[in-house]
C-alpha cells in the first residue's frame, strides 16, 4: 500500500486557487454539499426513532455541522480536514437517531479521500471500519423496544458487509486518485526540470558566444590600434575582422534564441560542428594565436550534439589563451579512438589580453567545458601544461 511522502498529497490537495473566495471549485463543492446535505439530512430525520431523547438530536446536527465545515476545510488541508470529519462523524454515530444514509455517504467519501490525499493510510483505513461497525451495533443497541436485537443481525451482518465493501471500493479508487496526484507531480518536476536544463543549456551558448567573440575583437582592435600608425591596410583588415566576428556572434545568437519562440519563425540552421573547427583555428590565428592542429587517429564522423560540444570546447580553449595567455603558441590535439574522442589545447605562457576579471573571471568557462563532456558520458580537466612549461591545458574526453 503506497504511504508515500509526496508534498503534494498533504498540501493543497484539491484546492487549485488561494484564498478558498477565488477558488470556483470550492463554490461548487459548497453548492453540492447543500444539495446532498439536505437530501440526507431529510432521510435521516424521517427514519429517526419517535423516543431519540434531545440530546441525540443535537448530537446528530452538531455532527452533520461539524462535517460540513470538515469538508470544505480538507480541501485544503487533509490533515486538517481529516480529523475534524471523523469528530463530526463520531457524533453523528453515537447519536443513535436512525438510518445514518448521509453518514454513510460521508464515510465512503471518506475512504476515497484518505486514500487520495492523507498519509498513515493503515491507521485511517481501520479507523473508518472500526468506526462504521461500531455504528451498527450502536444502531442494534438503541433499536425500539419491542423489538429483539437477535431478530436484527442478519441484517445488520448485511448492512456491516455492505459498508465494508463500500470502504473498500471507495479506498482503491482513492488509491488510483493518488497515483494519478503523483504521476502528475513527477511529471511537473520532470518539466521544471527540463525547463532549467535548457536555460543552462542557452546560458552555457550564450556565454560561449559572446566571451569568444568579445575576445576575438578585443584582440582585433587593439592590434588594429597599433597597426594604423604604421600599416592602414592592415588596421582596416582588422575592423573588417571585427566586423565579421560581430556579424557572426549576432548569427548564431539569433540562432540560439529563436528556439525561445512560439511561431514558425525558428530558426532550422544547422549548428557548428566538426567541420566548423579549421575555420575556428583560422580565427584564432587571425586574432594572434599561432595554432598547432593535430589530429591523431582515423578521424569519423559524429552526431550533431556531439559535434557542436566539441566546438564549442575548442572554441572556448582558443578564447581562454587569448584572454589569459595573449598571443603566444597553441596546442589542439584530437586523438581518435574507437569509442570516444580525446581533445587536448595546451598554449604556452603569455600575457593576456584582458584582466582575468573582466571576463569571465569566475572560471564558468572552463566548468561549461566540464558540462558538455559530462552530458555526453565524458569527463574534463584541466592544469598544467605538459607541453609548454609554465603553460596551461585543458583536456576533454567524450563517448561518440
Amino acid at each position: 500500500m503506497t504511504t508515500g511522502n509526496e508534498p503534494s498529497i498533504t498540501t493543497w490537495p484539491q484546492a487549485r486557487i488561494a484564498p478558498p473566495w477565488r477558488d470556483r471549485g470550492t463554490w461548487v463543492q459548497l453548492v453540492v454539499q447543500f444539495i446532498l446535505f439536505g437530501l440526507g439530512m431529510s432521510v435521516d430525520f424521517g427514519a429517526s426513532f419517535a423516543e431519540v431523547p434531545l440530546w441525540g438530536d443535537i448530537l446528530r446536527n452538531v455532527g452533520y455541522v461539524v462535517v460540513f465545515i470538515a469538508l470544505i476545510v480538507q480541501r485544503y488541508s487533509a490533515r486538517r480536514g481529516v480529523p475534524l470529519t471523523a469528530v463530526g462523524l463520531v457524533l453523528v454515530g453515537i447519536s443513535g437517531t436512525g438510518t445514518l444514509l448521509l453518514a454513510y455517504g460521508v464515510v465512503v467519501y471518506e475512504a476515497w479521500y484518505i486514500s487520495a490525499y492523507q498519509r498513515r493510510l493503515r491507521v485511517w483505513l481501520g479507523l473508518l471500519a472500526a468506526g462504521s461497525l461500531l455504528s451498527i451495533v450502536n444502531f442494534v443497541v438503541n433499536y425500539p423496544d419491542g423489538v429483539e436485537p437477535l431478530d436484527l443481525w442478519p441484517q445488520m451482518g448485511g448492512m456491516a458487509i455492505l459498508a465494508l465493501v463500500s470502504i473498500a471500493l471507495g479506498w482503491q479508487l482513492g488509491l488510483g486518485t493518488r497515483k494519478r496526484v503523483r504521476d502528475v507531480s513527477e511529471l511537473a518536476a520532470k518539466a521544471e526540470l527540463a525547463a532549467l536544463a535548457e536555460r543552462t543549456r542557452i546560458a552555457r551558448e550564450m556565454h560561449d558566444i559572446i566571451a569568444h567573440s568579445l575576445t576575438a575583437i578585443i584582440a582585433q582592435s587593439d592590434g588594429g590600434r597599433y597597426a594604423a600608425r604604421k600599416d592602414p591596410k592592415q588596421a582596416v583588415t582588422a575592423l573588417e575582422t571585427i566586423g565579421g566576428t560581430g556579424r557572426e556572434a549576432l548569427v548564431q545568437m539569433r540562432q540560439l534564441l529563436s528556439v525561445l519562440r512560439e511561431d514558425d519563425s525558428r530558426t532550422l540552421e544547422v549548428a557548428p560542428g566538426l567541420t566548423g573547427i579549421p575555420a575556428l583555428v583560422a580565427s584564432a590565428e587571425r586574432d594572434g594565436l599561432r595554432v598547432d592542429f593535430r589530429q591523431d587517429g582515423e578521424p569519423r564522423a559524429v552526431g550533431e550534439s556531439a559535434g557542436l560540444a566539441i566546438y564549442r570546447i575548442v572554441q572556448e580553449g582558443l578564447t581562454n589563451i587569448l584572454k589569459h595567455a595573449g598571443r603566444t603558441d597553441a596546442l589542439v590535439v584530437f586523438e581518435w579512438h574507437p569509442a570516444d574522442v580525446e581533445i587536448r589545447i595546451d598554449n604556452a605562457p603569455g600575457d593576456g589580453l584582458v584582466d582575468s576579471a573582466e571576463i569571465d573571471g569566475d572560471g564558468r568557462g572552463l566548468s561549461g567545458i566540464g558540462e558538455r563532456a559530462r552530458v555526453l558520458g565524458g569527463s574534463a580537466s584541466w592544469g598544467e601544461s605538459q607541453e609548454y612549461r609554465g603553460g596551461f591545458a585543458v583536456k576533454a574526453r567524450l563517448a561518440i
